[in-house]
């Protein structure tokens, strides 16, 4: 009887502590509920026109970034649909991760070219704070990266 009530109340622990946990990842304060692009648009105070012009600018990129991400989700589809068959070419391996680097590499072009247009419509006073938001994530990224 004593092994029961241990057991029962062991239980009866784990399922308030998950669902204390689950309170708190589903409800709780989220720091990344901001766009990235509302963030910086948000920080650099854009006028009407600036405005306008950022628009224009992140439709464009967004669709260049999605068309580039989808050619290299399917890729790599192609890539791991094959892991299971034993007689795979390396060649083949080699020929698909080149065409992913070389769009990993057009994704970066495309964003050094999207933050270049981003800054040429910033006033001066503007320029100042986007030179101090980039060097803010580049900080940011280099600690990520060295947590991984």
């Amino acid at each position: 009887m004593k092994k029961n009530s241990l057991i029962y109340s062991l239980l009866a622990f784990l399922v308030i502590a998950n669902g204390f946990f689950l309170f708190h990842f589903v409800k709780g304060p989220k720091k990344r509920d901001q766009k990235p692009e509302l963030f910086m648009v948000k920080q650099l105070d854009f006028n009407d026109n600036q405005l306008e012009e950022y628009k224009i600018i992140s439709d464009l990129h967004f669709e260049k970034m999605k068309t580039t991400s989808k050619a290299i989700r399917s890729l790599k589809d192609q890539l791991f649909t094959k892991v299971s068959n034993a007689n795979i070419e390396s060649n083949f391996i080699d020929s698909i991760t080149t065409l992913i680097g070389n769009y990993e590499k057009d994704k970066d072009y495309e964003l050094f070219f999207h933050l270049q247009k981003v800054r040429s419509i910033c006033n001066d006073k503007q320029k100042e704070k986007f030179e101090a938001i980039m060097k803010k994530t580049l900080k940011r990224g280099e600690r990520q990266k060295r947590r991984h």
